[in-house]
């Protein structure tokens, strides 16, 4: 290989890792928020979450072993309580559904702050 190929080649080489890199650092910070997720399940295709009276319908996330469960973003979710329900589905039909609760509530500010040496 020439002088001039093997410095392409570096360079090459260098691009698809630096991209492999962002693609990772993407997919890390991507996937941060905090989820509504189901225990595993089988022959479940979709499940229509419902959060205060509003109904989504979401893809069952597939594990790779045959089962697939509810793996729901909650990210861009208000403060505040939030009444939800949960039926899996197929191509059968929808389960009951599966009432849940929860608050998204953000952290007191400190009341006392102070320095230290310790």
């Amino acid at each position: 290989m020439s002088k001039s190929n093997e410095q392409r080649f570096i360079k090459m080489i260098l691009c698809v890792g630096i991209f492999a890199m962002a693609l990772w650092l993407f997919g890390v910070t991507h996937a941060a928020g905090p989820f509504m997720v189901s225990d595993p399940q089988i022959g479940v295709t979709s499940y229509a979450v419902t959060m205060n009276g509003s109904t989504e319908e979401i893809i069952a996330q597939d594990l790779g072993d045959n089962t697939t469960r509810l793996h729901y973003d909650l990210e861009g979710t208000e403060n505040g309580s939030y009444d939800c329900s949960v039926t899996a589905k197929n191509v059968w039909g929808a389960s009951e559904p599966t009432p849940f609760s929860f608050s998204k509530t953000l952290p007191e500010s400190p009341s006392v702050l102070d320095i230290s040496a310790q």
